[in-house]
């Protein structure tokens, strides 16, 4: 059973929620809307073997924080989301690796390759077109089926106000066959873990702040740059539902791939059987397509290997007040640091477990080895403390002097202001996960 470690990382603006696991070339993979990192429980355990791979909750999504917004939306902008990203490579000791994202975290990833190009070496954009194109190219059609883009970005408070008195319509739409994916690809534990981020306001501020930024100063980058003649220089891989609107709509425009090959240089990609999910539908497929992707678009240089023991730890069901069923997890610490970096996870004892506690629900049943490590952070001055396996709900885990625990829900978690103490932190990844083979019906991309 591979184990994830979890960190959660300041970035000197956010903090954010962090997975991590196996060995080689650093790969990060961004989730989209309205999911978190737990999208790619199964993909990831097919990378494993190969890479050493970072998951992480963009900032306003899942377990990472909101910070507070501004009048030009630049906080949850695809630029500043792309500067969490390395942060949380700088934290890990790596200087060049590759970028995946899904939906919103594609626009991440290209946007991280466009203002960082020393140090992203790859980039795959799965079923997405570039920000701009997508606004310029815009009709009823888009206006109708990709209905996100335009309602999310309505000025405060309107879709905050539609967004938090039912949201889960939101998970029935994405999630219930309308984007394309069977709904049986989301058991019951998986819907729970997206619902729990969009029953929580300032997440709900947070995602609509995000889609603003996508109508507005996320298009005057993407402008900025063509006016500067600034591509993408490293490999593009373009993946999208072959029977949904990204791969018909762009069609008199040469398709995606044309699109794309307007802000990137060397790019290359197809369209793959499934729904907008796709990488939930097929994780095998996906994880095979990017691992050949990897394998020929150059390697990154591992990171530093960590130097303490990774403990496997077990997980235990929680019931929600609502009765969706939920995970709790425990800990072991590891070690404590200053300055930006790993900041301390709360306690998530049942009675304390903020709604953020689906992030413990990882895959381990497809089985990477054990003796993969993953590199580690770069502060300077850590103390570690002795690690023991420690059973899940258990409140004894081992942590340092100079450390705390915080609650997730706090009131400091929109603050940007940086924090004195920190810690990193093991746990077990736990599958919840089941091999899905691919689907053709139609898809309706967000």
């Amino acid at each position: 059973m591979e184990a994830f470690r979890e960190l959660t990382v300041w970035s000197g603006e956010a903090e954010l929620s962090v997975r991590t696991a196996g060995a080689g070339p650093t790969t990060f993979l961004l989730h989209g809307f309205p999911q978190t990192h737990l999208m790619w429980r199964d993909v990831a355990v097919g990378l494993l073997a190969d890479f050493h791979v970072v998951l992480m909750d963009l900032r306003g999504y899942g377990a990472s924080s909101c910070p507070a917004s501004s009048a030009d939306h630049e906080p949850y902008s695809k630029r500043a989301m792309a500067r969490d990203v390395l942060a949380v490579a700088d934290e890990l000791g790596v200087e060049r690796f590759a970028v995946v994202g899904h939906d919103r975290g594609g626009r991440v990833a290209y946007r991280a390759a466009l203002d960082h190009p020393e140090r992203v070496t790859a980039v795959a954009a799965l079923d997405v077109v570039p920000v701009e194109a997508a606004w310029e190219h815009a009709d009823d059609r888009f206006a109708l089926a990709f209905w996100p883009w335009s309602l999310l970005a309505q000025e405060a408070p309107l879709p905050e106000r539609l967004l938090t008195g039912c949201p889960e319509a939101v998970v029935e739409d994405a999630f219930g066959g309308q984007w394309g994916t069977p709904p049986d690809t989301f058991d019951p534990a998986v819907r729970a873990a997206y619902l729990e981020p969009l029953l929580a306001p300032e997440h709900v501020h947070a995602i609509c702040e995000e889609y603003r930024a996508a109508a507005s100063i996320d298009r005057e980058h993407d402008r900025a740059d063509r006016a500067d003649r600034r591509r993408i220089t490293c490999p593009l891989l373009a993946l999208w539902s072959g029977a949904g609107p990204v791969g018909s709509w762009y069609s008199d425009l040469g398709g995606p791939l044309a699109l794309w090959g307007h802000v990137a240089d060397r790019v290359t990609g197809h369209a793959v059987d499934g729904g907008h999910f796709f990488p939930e539908e097929d994780p095998v497929g996906t994880a095979r397509r990017l691992r050949t992707f990897r394998s020929t678009s150059g390697r990154t240089r591992p990171g530093r290997p960590w130097h303490d023991t990774v403990t496997t730890l077990g997980t235990e069901a929680v019931e929600r007040s609502s009765g969706c069923p939920s995970t709790t997890r425990s800990r072991t610490t590891t070690g404590a640091e200053t300055g930006r970096g790993v900041r301390p996870l709360p306690d998530l004892t049942p009675e304390r477990a903020p709604r953020a506690r689906h992030l413990s629900v990882l895959v381990s049943s497809q089985g990477a080895s054990p003796a993969h490590r993953c590199p580690t952070p770069r502060s300077t001055a850590v103390r570690r403390s002795s690690t023991s396996p420690v059973s899940a709900g258990t409140s004894g885990a081992t942590r340092t002097s100079r450390c705390r625990s915080t609650s997730r829900r706090s009131p400091a978690r929109s603050s940007t202001s940086p924090r004195p103490h920190s810690t990193t932190t093991t746990d077990a990844a736990r599958s919840v996960s089941r091999s899905r083979s691919s689907s053709s019906r139609a898809s309706a991309s967000r």
